[in-house]
């Protein structure tokens, strides 16, 4: 597997590449055999390092995990922890539930690039900030169960997670919640 170790205002020294590309291989080959590729980031943020770790481990599945610390290593063996837990909860959910279902049809959908900024203000009120509106392009919305994309929504690290639910075929979302639930969105049929 390729590992990319990046240093943002830090220098990545050769014996810390090593060890995090040790690390990643360890944990990463227990859950996997042909994983595809992993970017580590550590990033200098203060007095603190942030460390961000992406594991691309196959098609429309990424596991993703960051965490601070006073020491590189430190940040980097944190956030390999959550994804190392991550992974695991991932397997057993496989192992458990899902040992004889046949695989979901994903469905492109597309979006535009789309940036909308708010009309100019007049000069009444110019404290009110107006934030910029942009559109993401092109997803797959897969087919999963609920249960599925509260999965997903977890392992890749997202706010919301747009699916087809596999139940009734109609567009669903997922998303954590401030007080650390995920919630669901199933609108009705039309």
């Amino acid at each position: 597997m390729q590992v990319i170790v990046t240093g943002k205002k830090v220098q990545i020294r050769e014996t810390l590449r090593q060890k995090i590309v040790t690390e990643v291989n360890t944990i990463v080959g227990k859950y996997f055999s042909h994983p595809l590729e992993s970017h580590v980031t550590i990033t200098k943020d203060g007095r603190l390092f942030r460390s961000d770790v992406t594991l691309h481990l196959g098609e429309h599945l990424f596991i993703k995990s960051s965490a601070n610390d006073d020491r590189v290593l430190g940040a980097f063996l944190s956030a390999l922890d959550k994804a190392d837990q991550r992974l695991r909860r991932y397997k057993d959910r496989l192992r458990d539930h899902h040992a004889n279902k046949a695989p979901h049809e994903a469905v492109p959908a597309i979006l535009s690039n789309l940036a909308i900024t708010p009309p100019a203000a007049d000069n009444s009120n110019t404290d009110q900030q107006h934030a910029t509106i942009i559109a993401e392009n092109g997803f797959v919305a897969n087919e999963l169960t609920v249960s599925d994309a509260s999965m997903r929504l977890e392992l890749e690290d997202l706010p919301v997670l747009l699916f087809r639910n596999s139940a009734h075929g109609r567009l669903n979302a997922v998303y954590r919640r401030t007080d650390g639930h995920i919630g669901w969105f199933d609108p009705p049929a039309a």
